[in-house]
């Protein structure tokens, strides 16, 4: 019963452990004390004595949440010397960074970053792209960010943009350099080298599309923001890995022409979102006072939020710069009420593609044919602006007639569609519009109570919250 009889009797049992046999009594013993003993001595001595294997692993795991800082401080080390990254699953290695560098404790922080991190950095060579692909950064952005930026803090500015202008030139494991312009060329099937595939890469200072994956485009984002943190200083390295803004939009709009809204698969159209969002959070870090660049800005928002298949959930990321595109709140809010105009007004159709419409109503497709403005994307797209407008007015102003006109053309009838997710966008702008003025939540409470009775359960929850 006394602890340090306990803690005693641990280090005895060191020697008496059994790796090899998955029902070894001793490993099973200092189990039940590394999960269950009520002394964090006695946690810690097993914590550290115990074997590490697949058997034992969840629970040295389940000690960095243990109550007591130094045992979770243990925990992190111990793992950091006994157990690879290649040992861990995409969930417990999220699990682990998360908790660790977000841990309220110096010590803790220290012992993830210095010990766990670094340790699966070094196991890498110190390949940021093959970390973050280890990590799926497509669900875990915040820790993998969070990740890169402890590693950067240990990496000169000079050294952490040359790494990146190599990936910019098209360098990667497996290309050789050709002799004609510098091109990337690729080995193919009989070991010749054969030009990449693509355009020609118009535009210094980004990283070729053709080699823009998920990884890649994260990697680049978050070293422009961590740079552009670091002020004057970071500035300077900044410069070497992105464009002026007038090209980088170029750039922009040649990845969701031509990769962003030709993806068919579910997959890849969630890649190529994922990237076009890390591309519209580099914005931020360009020279917004450049009078030209912010012209050609605001011609690609409008560009894009007219384009047909241009997905909703990105209207968001790219309207976070709407204040420096357009700096006049009034000039803001009329013109992202045209584009709502012109995503609502159906294209005018030339005769071939009248004739199309007419053949496939004949062979029984009305689904596909119908009108754009009616099309649930095409809705989803329009209430997503209407959200961010309804946002920008939440800073004291009262509602608007542009508003109102939305809400009685847009947000009404876009309630009452077949289509849940337009119901629930819709529910959720109109709970905006709402925190706007006291008459119109008083008059529209009783729908919000009535959606949360009979909807779909999504759209129910959406009324519940506003």
């Amino acid at each position: 019963k006394v602890p340090v009889v306990r803690v005693h009797a641990v280090a005895a049992l060191e020697l008496l452990q059994d790796g090899e046999n998955p029902q070894c009594p001793v490993v099973g013993t200092l189990l039940e004390l590394l999960r269950g003993d009520s002394s964090p001595e006695v946690r810690r001595s097993a914590l550290s004595k115990i074997l590490v294997t697949n058997s034992t692993l969840q629970a040295v795991i389940e000690r960095t949440r243990d109550v007591k800082d130094v045992n979770r401080r243990e925990a992190f080390l111990r793992l950091s010397e006994k157990c690879s990254i290649r040992h861990l699953s995409i969930h417990q290695r999220i699990q682990l960074l998360s908790d660790g560098l977000n841990d309220r404790s110096g010590l803790v922080q220290e012992a993830c970053v210095r010990g766990l991190l670094r340790s699966w950095s070094l196991s890498l060579d110190g390949d940021f792209l093959s970390l973050l692909s280890r990590l799926d950064v497509e669900s875990s952005s915040e820790v993998a960010e969070l990740a890169l930026e402890k590693l950067f803090d240990d990496i000169a500015p000079g050294e952490l943009v040359s790494s990146l202008l190599q990936l910019m030139a098209g360098c990667s494991q497996g290309e050789d350099w050709g002799k004609e312009g510098d091109t990337p060329r690729r080995p193919t099937k009989d070991g010749s080298a054969a030009p990449s595939p693509g355009p020609p890469q118009l535009i210094t200072r980004v990283i070729p599309q053709e080699l823009l994956k998920c990884e890649e485009a994260f990697y680049w984002s978050c070293l422009c923001r961590y740079l552009h943190k670091k002020g004057v200083k970071g500035e300077e390295s900044l410069e070497h890995i992105v464009p002026t803004l007038s090209e980088f939009c170029d750039y922009i709009q040649r990845y969701v022409e031509g990769v962003l809204l030709v993806e068919e698969g579910v997959e890849e159209k969630m890649q190529s979102q994922f990237v076009a969002r890390q591309l519209f959070s580099i914005i931020s870090v360009l020279d917004l006072s450049d009078e030209v660049g912010r012209r050609r800005l605001g011609q690609l928002v409008c560009d894009l939020l007219v384009m047909p298949g241009f997905p909703a959930a990105l209207t968001e990321p790219l309207l976070a710069e709407q204040s420096a595109v357009w700096p006049q709140q009034a000039f803001r809010i009329e013109k992202l009420t045209e584009v709502i105009a012109d995503i609502r007004q159906p294209p005018s159709l030339d005769l071939t593609s009248q004739t199309n419409a007419d053949q496939s109503q004949l062979l029984g497709g009305p689904s596909s044919l119908a009108e754009p403005s009616e099309r649930p994307e095409t809705l989803l797209r329009s209430l997503a602006i209407a959200c961010e407008l309804a946002k920008e007015l939440s800073g004291g102003r009262k509602l608007n007639p542009a508003l109102q006109m939305l809400v009685q053309t847009l947000l009404f009838p876009c309630i009452q569609n077949e289509n849940p997710y337009v119901r629930d966008m819709a529910l959720h702008c109109l709970g905006l519009v709402c925190l706007l003025d006291v008459a119109t939540a008083r008059n529209h409470l009783l729908l919000f109570l009535q959606v949360s009775q009979v909807d779909h359960e999504s759209v129910q929850a959406t009324a519940l919250k506003v």
